[in-house]
């Protein structure tokens, strides 16, 4: 199981919130995969693959996938036949085309997370509306079910 990670880029170059998103994946301890799309994506690959943890970097820069709806069913098609979980950014881009993606895949989304941790004691849990400290692999499918 891999984690695949929405990256974003403009003109070529990675916006920072992906290296954000990138970090917080680490802690969940699968490969990291980065998926670059549009205009100026195999442009962005190469800062892509420099951020540290990430193993493979998959780039769709033609015109086809500029669109929210294709670029839903790209990353559908992806996740489908190599399940794990899909990062984005919570940015325009990643609250656009995540609820499409899950919707294509009928599966849930949690969407605003703001920190992934293992530790019950770690800061983020003084100050978090809400905090779940649970192994990822038997809280989701179960808030999924929830859902």
């Amino acid at each position: 199981m891999a984690t695949l990670i929405l990256a974003e880029q403009h003109q070529g170059q990675l916006k920072a919130g992906t290296a954000n998103v990138v970090m917080a994946a680490r802690e969940l301890a699968q490969p990291i995969e980065l998926l670059l799309i549009g205009p100026g994506a195999a442009a962005a690959a190469e800062q892509a693959a420099a951020l540290a943890g990430v193993e493979r970097v998959l780039v769709a820069e033609t015109a086809e996938f500029c669109a929210p709806e294709t670029q839903a069913e790209l990353i559908a098609g992806l996740v489908g036949r190599h399940p794990g979980q899909l990062l984005a950014e919570a940015s325009i881009q990643g609250r656009s085309i995540l609820p499409r993606v899950a919707a294509l895949l009928d599966v849930g989304m949690i969407a605003e997370v703001i920190a992934i941790n293992q530790d019950a004691e770690a800061p983020i849990t003084q100050v978090a509306d809400y905090t779940l400290v649970a192994d990822l692999f038997e809280a989701l499918p179960a808030l999924e079910r929830a859902l």
